[in-house]
Parts: C-alpha cells; structure tokens; sequence
C-alpha cells in the first residue's frame, strides 16, 4: 500500500494524461479505473490501464471550471456526476490533508472544460490487469522510463 499525501498526489501526477474510465465506491473506498496506453503497455504490451484504490476516501468534491468565465463554478458532490463525463488527469498537488487534482473534461456536453478534484484518503493501491500491485517507486521508474525514452526520440 502506499502512504502519505505526497505519495498518493505523486500518483495521480504519474498518471497524467491518464482518463478516469470508471468508477466505483465501495466501503469507503474509491476505486478507479485509469486508461493509460502509454504506460500500461509498458508494463505489458495489451495492457491499456490502472487501477487505483484509495483506501478510506472522504470529502470528495469536484469543483467545475466553467466554459463561461462569467459563471460561478459549481461543487459537485454526487460521484454519480462527478464521474459522469470523461475526466482527464493533469496534475496534483496537496494542500493540507487534502488532495486537489486538476482534471480536463474535453466533452462539448457540459458547461465546464474540467475542474479541481479534492478528497481525502488514508492511502493506495495500484494495480495493472493482472492485478500485480505496484510501490510507488515501480511506477516511478515506469513513467520515468517512458519520458526519457520520449525525449530521446523527439529530440
């Protein structure tokens, strides 16, 4: 399991540009299904996605960036809405003993490009489609992995 805010945001920031296909919530905790190609397959070649676990989640909202600037955003709360269209994960920070992960929302379908995800949690578990777990330094070296090799090809 990993522990510790800066860990689990240290996740959510490995998994940028990752898409949060499902969702569900279960005895306090909120199990995600991460679409991530690039590092999935990196792991094994058919392998398009993550599965992150936080353990004891609460205080869970999702505050919207509207496509009109002159609109309030709004706090959604209901996981059901949150997770209703298809959230982009950009990067997290902590601030407290929360979690503030930026989302992109690309969809024409609502009034807001993404927004700010904030909740609590006592820690993860990642695991890829076979259902090995993974430290937090496994999916380090994995991501670091990919990008220097990104970088070397694009240069």
């Amino acid at each position: 399991m990993i522990k510790g805010n800066e860990n689990i945001c240290r996740i959510f920031d490995i998994f940028h540009d990752g898409c949060i296909a499902n969702y569900q919530y279960v005895d306090n905790d909120l199990e995600l299904e991460i679409e991530i190609r690039y590092l999935a397959e990196r792991v094994k070649s058919d392998y398009r996605k993550f599965w992150l676990r936080l353990q004891n989640t609460h205080s869970i909202v999702f505050k919207t960036w509207p496509n009109d600037h002159n609109a309030e955003p709004e706090c959604i709360e209901s996981l059901t809405r949150v997770f209703e269209p298809e959230l982009g994960i950009l990067s997290c920070e902590v601030e407290g003993l929360s979690l503030n992960v930026a989302c992109n929302q690309p969809s024409k379908n609502w009034n807001y490009c993404g927004g700010t995800l904030t909740l609590q949690a006592d820690g993860a578990i990642v695991r890829d489609e076979g259902k090995k777990e993974y430290s937090i330094e496994e999916l380090g070296a994995i991501c670091e992995k990919y990008w220097s090799e990104w970088e070397k090809k694009n240069s």
